[in-house]
């Protein structure tokens, strides 16, 4: 972090898979020998043709404030304020940083992240509230582009939403634990909730779930119950720039019906990951993750998924001038499993996308990025395969 202090820079080594969010122009607008307070964000924009409309739409462009805190005996206190800036007014196109296709509601501004950590160069780093999930950690090296990303994973669970009811991408109520001893890292959380949420019904609603799995006649009486979620990730430096990460989460979700409990399901997904090189570097950087999942996401209708498999993949290369091509593989397959829970139908998302970006400094990107849609998606309803499509887009992201 620029600016950082010489007595939190260690720790500042220590967590920074959580902290790179915070970018090298970040500026520090008070420090002394015990306390920093840092201001910093990102405005991305670009104009985007895709399902048949081209617009202006912003893309995940933020701002955030970080206070860090010396401690006694070594530890740092540390808190991070994140929120999301709709930086164009309301638009009927929203791609924001989950890689999201919807309508954006009237508030300017939206909760990202917000957390507090106690840290310290030998003892780890704890941290509690809204904050990236351990599972980033394992597949997060493919979520690299400006406009399409980040699909497969399982990060953005529920239809590409920002990973929060599950903890595995901008989890909300989190508590977590990080070490690292030389090559090896460790990362472990707890998703500490107990929440029950009554469907509602509006119009011609979809059940969520399979027929098969509960009383299928309407809504009113249904509720979910989802509780604590637990996830851990492990990465290894492999030497050489190759890095490979292992982990997993999990959760119990209950389906209530006139006040009982009709059936319990697990959340869970687990994968690996390996990547090679620096992303941002210049030369070659690549990555590539697989992920097996079930009562994880959600198609494009809002259904369950009973289990999936995800693949993502990417490479680009980095010229020392800033020019940096680069082409990303997504595929989400619903499976057998789908199809006999589904009278049928077929889910497979899939994507190819590849572009330029124009790094022009450390804080200003350009970038020219096109989609072409490989999905293999079957369905007597009426709208499953709306938001799959080729696509094109220019803009522009200015970190700050």
């Amino acid at each position: 972090m620029k600016g950082s202090s010489p007595a939190i820079k260690p720790i500042a080594l220590l967590v920074i898979s959580i902290l790179a969010s915070f970018t090298a122009s970040a500026v520090e607008i008070y420090g002394d020998e015990n306390n920093q307070v840092i201001v910093g964000g990102r405005l991305q924009l670009h104009v985007i043709n895709t399902q048949g409309k081209t617009e202006m739409a912003n893309a995940g462009s933020r701002v955030r404030f970080g206070f860090d805190h010396k401690l006694n005996n070594g530890w740092v206190i540390d808190t991070l304020f994140e929120w999301g800036v709709n930086a164009v007014g309301k638009t009927d196109l929203v791609y924001s940083s989950d890689s999201a296709l919807h309508a954006e509601s009237d508030d300017f501004l939206s909760n990202r992240l917000g957390y507090v950590g106690f840290s310290h160069e030998n003892y780890g780093r704890l941290s509690f509230g809204k904050q990236w999930g351990v599972w980033y950690d394992v597949v997060g090296a493919t979520n690299q582009g400006m406009v399409w990303d980040g699909n497969a994973a399982g990060v953005f669970s529920y239809n590409k939403g920002d990973g929060a009811i599950n903890g595995v991408g901008r989890g909300d109520k989190i508590m977590q634990y990080r070490n690292s001893w030389g090559a090896f890292e460790l990362a472990v959380q707890a998703q500490i909730k107990d929440e029950l949420t009554k469907l509602k019904a509006s119009g011609d609603p979809i059940n969520p779930f399979p027929p098969g799995s509960m009383l299928n006649d309407s809504f009113h009486d249904t509720q979910v119950r989802m509780y604590n979620t637990y996830g851990v990730a492990l990465g290894y430096q492999l030497g050489g720039g190759w890095k490979l990460t292992l982990g997993g989460n999990t959760g119990d979700i209950d389906i209530i019906r006139t006040g009982q409990r009709q059936q319990q399901e697990t959340d869970y997904i687990y994968g690996m990951g390996v990547s090679y090189g620096c992303f941002g570097c210049d030369g070659l950087f690549a990555a590539a993750n697989y992920n097996h999942n079930a009562w994880h996401d959600t198609d494009n209708l809002g259904r369950m998924l009973p289990k999936s498999q995800g693949v993502e993949t990417w490479i680009s290369y980095q010229f020392i001038n800033g020019l940096r091509p680069f082409i990303s593989y997504n595929m989400l397959d619903a499976g057998a499993e789908y199809a006999s829970a589904y009278g049928g139908d077929e889910f497979k998302r899939q994507f190819v996308f590849a572009g330029l970006h124009y790094q022009l400094d450390r804080s200003v990107t350009l970038f020219l990025e096109a989609r072409k849609d490989c999905s293999e998606i079957h369905s007597s309803l009426a709208g499953m395969a709306d938001s799959e499509d080729d696509g094109a887009a220019i803009g522009v992201q200015y970190n700050f």
